[in-house]
């Protein structure tokens, strides 16, 4: 098995990818590739830091070309970004804190092998045509977003989706996004009263085993503290943190 180290920049770069994949069809939405670096903007959805981010896949690229992403921000009229740096690239991590940043979250790097991961069908009632508005309506509920996703997310290219319907209405949803052989997996959400009951598993599950039709070999994510143990019960190996360090507005 590669080491952790190899594991985990080719889940930060299909992490990467997936998030360019959804903003690029999103008003001004613009990106920024640099060695060991890609960053994406987002103007129609200025609130919202996730969909203005930087991407360090190499130690100290973000604190190389800080200026570079000040600029890339600035021009984009974006007060707010976040970037995604490896904990043990300090260095990053000095300057992002040195220009307003703050730590916000450290969910964790996952990935596992797609014969691992994907499964049987699970009795999940499907919507046969997915769309973006769609996906978007739901996790701007289900995480209280104004539009944020609906702002962003608006083609499907690229992307593979799926959708679980009860009651003839939308009630989860995931994304995939194939990067270098990795059925990277997002956008993940479930509406409250349909919780605990397997779907997005069931979602998971299918979407990896398409992803694997398409030649994946191994399936990545991001998961917070509290979603991790349900993705290593699906066979995804937790890698470790991944800090985020926001500049907030007037940061």
């Amino acid at each position: 098995m590669p080491a952790v180290d190899d594991l985990l920049r080719r889940a930060a770069e299909a992490n990467a990818a997936s998030f360019a994949a959804i903003a690029a069809a999103s008003a001004g939405g613009r990106t920024l590739t640099e060695p060991g670096l890609s960053a994406i903007a987002t103007p129609a959805a200025p609130e919202r830091p996730l969909f203005n981010a930087a991407f360090g896949l190499e130690p100290g690229a973000i604190a190389a070309a800080y200026d570079l992403l000040a600029g890339f921000y600035s021009e984009a009229g974006l007060p707010r970004c976040t970037a995604f740096v490896d904990p043990a690239d300090t260095g990053s991590a000095t300057t992002l804190a040195a220009n307003g940043h703050v730590l916000d979250a450290e969910p964790r790097m996952m990935l596992g092998q797609t014969d691992d991961v994907a499964g049987p069908d699970a009795p999940i009632e499907l919507d046969p045509a997915p769309t973006p508005e769609t996906i978007a309506a739901l996790n701007d509920r289900v995480y209280g977003y104004p539009g944020s996703f609906a702002r962003t997310l608006r083609s499907l290219a690229a992307l593979d989706a799926a959708v679980a319907v009860a009651g003839g209405e939308p009630v989860a949803c995931a994304l995939a996004h194939d990067a270098n052989g990795d059925c990277h997996i997002t956008l993940v959400a479930t509406l409250p009263a349909h919780r605990r009951q397997g779907i997005a598993s069931g979602l998971i599950r299918r979407l990896v085993r398409r992803g694997r039709e398409r030649g994946c070999t191994t399936t990545s994510l991001v998961a917070t503290r509290s979603g991790a143990p349900v993705y290593a019960r699906l066979g995804y190996r937790d890698l470790g943190p991944v800090q985020m360090w926001e500049r907030p507005a007037g940061g």
